[in-house]
């Protein structure tokens, strides 16, 4: 993943592989021996820039707020870990998604969809949201 992370940092499955991977792992190593413990850790650490979880996923967050080149997949990538762990407010999931509306790089009917599905599925928050979402979408895509 070091490798695959200096070749496509913008990559939002990777982004997405690395969160999952430090998450589970982190948990595992409490139980095998310091060798692996070690090894294990300083993989981590590298993938997070040498930053906590949380604090890896803060930065993508406000990374994503000014660059442009990110994609809308790699935004909801983002919003889905802030609400996951928790870090920030909800709307401020929502607004690195609606940044920049439907002009940014990696637009299509399926992101739009998954954006739309993330909305709706965050509750009463999101379904105002979501609304106004599916209505940009339609008239970006229309059929």
């Amino acid at each position: 993943m070091c490798k695959a992370k200096a070749i496509d940092p913008g990559n939002y499955a990777l982004f997405t592989r690395i969160i999952d991977f430090s998450q589970k792992n982190e948990a595992m190593c409490e139980h095998t021996s310091l060798a692996v413990q070690r090894t294990v850790m300083s993989g981590i650490s590298t993938l997070l820039g040498g930053n906590l979880l949380s604090e890896f996923i803060s930065n993508a967050a406000d990374i994503s707020r000014t660059d442009l080149r990110i994609s809308l997949q790699y935004k909801i990538a983002i919003a889905k870990a802030l609400i996951e762990f928790k870090i920030g407010h909800v709307d401020d999931a929502f607004s690195i998604i609606t940044a920049g509306g439907l002009q940014g790089r990696g637009v299509s009917i399926a992101s739009c969809t998954e954006a739309f599905n993330f909305f709706k599925n965050a509750g009463d928050e999101g379904t105002v949201i979501a609304n106004k979402w599916i209505l940009s979408a339609r008239e970006y895509f229309p059929l």
